[in-house]
C-alpha cells in the first residue's frame, strides 16, 4: 500500500505544482527573507537533521573498562557511518537485540529484571571476575548455571541504577523527537501548500523515519553506558540459594558462546548474531545474541519493511523536473532498485518464516551469495540516491527555497 499512495502523492504534487506555475508568477530565486529560505540553510537543515536523528539513536554496546573516551568516540563514530550507509541494518541490529531483552528479561523476571536489565546484560554490562583476577562478559547462560551452582550472587542493581550509569537525558530525547517530527511536518505542509520537496530532503525524511524505529526499538535500552558491572564469584549464603533456584527459569535454548565467524560474508549475513569467545571482557560492536529461526525471520522482516518504506519515499519524486534524463532516470532506478530490493528480502524473511528455514539452511543452498550481492546493490542505489540529491540542488524548481508561512514559528535546529 505505501508505493501507491506515495506515487500518487508524486503524481497529485506534479500536477498541483505545474498549475502553480500556470496560473501565479513564482520566481526561480527567493529574495524576501521573511517568507523564503537560502540554499546553504536548506543543505544545513537536512545535513543537521540527518546528523542529530541518527548520532542520538545509536545506543552502543558497554566498552571495556579500559578503553580510553577516544576509542569509545571513534567505535560510535564507526557505527554513525555504518547508520548512515545501511540505516535499515541498524533497524535489524536494534530490532534483535529488543527480541533477546525481552526473552532474558522473561527469563530472570521473579529477580525483578525488566527489558532495561536484559538489554544491559546483552549489551555486555556485566563482567565476571574470579578469585585470580581473570574477568570476562557474562551472559545470561553465565549467570542462569553459576547463579544454580551457587557460584555468584545475583546481581542486585535496579532499573534505575542502570539507566543512571547510562548518558542518556530527557533533553536530548526530546530535542531529537521534536527536530525529527518538525522536518516530517514540513516535508507534509510543503506538501499541503504546493510547495516542491526537493530530493535532498526527501532522502532525509527517508532517514527520519528510520531512525525513529530505531530510536522506539531501543527506547528501554541504557545509552553510553561507560562501564561495565563487575559480578564476583564467591560463596552465597543458604537462605539465598533456595530463592534462585525456585525463581530463576532455566533456558532450554543453545548457549551463547560459539565461534565468531572470520569472513566478512558470514558477518553481514549473520549480523547482529556475533557469538562470543570465553575470553572477551567486551561483547563486539553489533552483537545482540543468538536468535531462533522464527524470531531471526521476524528481525529480517521488520529491517526489510522500513527499507521499503525508505525506498518509497523517493518516489515522491518521480515526475520531478531534473537536471536532464540522465540525473531523472538514475533517481528512478535507484528509487525502485532500493525497494525492489529491500521487498525481496521481505519476502525472502517471510518464507523463511512460514518454511521454518534458518541462514544455515539457506547457506547449504547457496542461496546466501545472492543476498549478499543484494547488500551491494542496495549500498550502491543509495550512493545514487545522495549524489543525484546533491546535483539536483544546482537546478531547483519554482517555489522550491519558499517557506512555509508558519515556518519560523516553530524552533528547531
Amino acid at each position: 500500500m505505501t508505493i501507491p499512495i506515495l506515487y500518487l502523492l508524486s503524481r497529485g504534487v506534479s500536477a498541483s505544482s505545474s498549475t502553480a506555475n500556470i496560473t501565479t508568477t513564482i520566481p526561480s530565486t527567493c529574495d524576501d527573507v521573511n517568507t523564503c529560505r537560502t540554499l546553504t540553510s536548506l543543505v544545513w537543515s537536512c545535513l543537521a537533521t540527518i546528523t542529530t536523528c541518527t548520532w542520538l539513536a545509536i545506543h552502543p554496546n558497554v566498552p571495556d573498562r579500559d578503553d580510553p573516551n577516544w576509542l569509545k568516540f571513534l567505535r560510535k563514530f564507526k557505527i554513525l557511518i555504518f547508520a548512515l550507509i545501511a540505516p535499515e541494518m541498524m533497524v535489524l541490529w536494534a530490532m534483535r537485540q529488543r527480541i533477546n531483552a525481552r526473552k532474558i528479561a522473561n527469563r530472570f523476571q521473579a529477580m525483578g529484571w525488566t527489558e532495561t536489565h536484559g538489554y544491559f546484560m546483552l549489551m555486555g554490562g556485566f563482567l565476571l571476575e574470579d578469585e585470580k583476577g581473570c574477568v570476562r562478559t557474562l551472559t545470561a547462560d553465565d549467570l542462569e548455571n553459576l547463579s544454580l551452582e551457587d557460584k555468584v550472587a545475583f546481581p542486585d542493581i535496579t532499573k534505575d541504577e542502570i539507566e543512571d550509569r547510562g548518558k542518556d537525558n530527557a533533553f536530548a530525547r526530546v530535542l531529537v523527537l521534536i527536530q525529527t517530527i518538525w522536518f516530517a511536518i514540513q516535508c507534509f505542509a510543503r506538501l499541503v501548500h504546493h510547495l516542491p520537496i526537493t530530493e535532498l530532503e526527501l532522502t532525509t525524511l527517508g532517514y527520519v523515519v528510520i531512525n525513529l524505529g530505531v530510536r522506539w526499538l531501543w527506547w528501554n535500552k541504557p545509552l553510553d553506558v561507560g562501564c561495565p558491572v563487575t559480578v564476583h564469584i564467591g560463596t552465597i549464603a543458604t537462605e539465598d540459594k533456595s530463592t534462585m533456584r525456585h525463581q530463576i527459569i532455566p533456558s532450554n535454548g543453545p548457549p551463547d558462546r560459539k565461534l565468531i565467524p572470520l569472513s566478512l560474508y558470514d558477518a553481514l549475513i549473520g549480523f547482529g548474531g556475533f557469538p562470543l569467545t570465553s575470553e572477551a571482557t567486551r561483547v563486539p560492536t553489533f552483537y545482540s545474541g543468538s536468535l531462533t529461526a522464527s524470531h531471526t525471520a521476524i528481525a529480517g522482516m521488520t529491517s526489510a519493511l522500513f527499507g521499503t518504506v525508505f525506498g518509497a519515499i523517493h518516489f515522491i519524486a518521480w515526475m520531478y523536473p531534473f537536471p536532464s534524463s540522465v540525473w531523472q532516470r538514475s533517481w528512478r532506478y535507484c528509487s525502485s532498485g532500493i525497494t525492489a530490493t529491500t521487498l525481496f528480502f521481505f519476502i525472502v524473511n517471510l518464507g523463511d518464516l512460514v518454511l521454518g528455514l534458518s541462514v544455515a539452511t539457506r547457506k547449504d543452498q547457496g542461496f546466501n551469495a545472492i543476498i549478499f550481492i543484494a547488500f551491494c546493490f542496495i549500498f550502491l542505489y543509495r550512493i545514487g540516491l545522495i549524489v543525484a540529491a546533491f546535483v539536483c540542488l544546482k537546478s531547483l524548481p519554482s517555489g522550491a527555497l519558499r517557506t512555509v508561512s508558519w515556518n519560523d514559528l516553530i524552533p528547531h535546529v
